[in-house]
């Protein structure tokens, strides 16, 4: 009986350390439709493993939906995913052509709003979520 207290005494401790935020930045092309069908607000970036712009820009994309509570903001990785996926999301969920990556979507209601190409500090992308509404300062 000690023994299962101690465990759920531990397991509490433990969850009630968790991250707030949500720390999965990287989805699946079904994962990212799925947002789309709930027309839920988020900020989408369609990126590339072998894209420079990418490489830098990911990590700083973490860094924001580590430290900034409430944001939804997710990841697809084009290279890696998919293919029959990928080619669904993008023609039936995103509806936009995807030319170059990184490309940043932000989504209200499950629909495109407004896009930037290519990748932004850690302020400049923490500047723009205040400003479209997407977390508070």
């Amino acid at each position: 009986m000690k023994r299962i207290v101690a465990l759920m005494i531990v397991l509490l401790i433990l969850v009630g350390c968790g991250s707030t935020g949500s720390s999965k930045l990287e989805v699946t092309p079904k994962e990212a439709s799925a947002l789309f069908e709930n027309k839920e607000d988020f900020v989408l970036v369609m990126g590339s493993s072998s894209c420079s712009g990418c490489i830098v820009y990911k990590p700083r994309l973490q860094e924001v939906l580590n430290n900034k509570q409430g944001v939804k903001l997710v990841y697809v990785e084009m290279d890696t995913a998919n293919k029959e996926h990928l080619v669904d999301f993008v023609e039936n969920a995103l509806q936009q052509t995807v030319t170059v990556t990184p490309t940043t979507y932000f989504v209200k209601d499950g629909v495109v709003e407004d896009s930037f190409v290519g990748d932004r500090s850690y302020t400049d992308l923490v500047n723009t979520l205040v400003r479209k509404g997407y977390i508070s300062e």
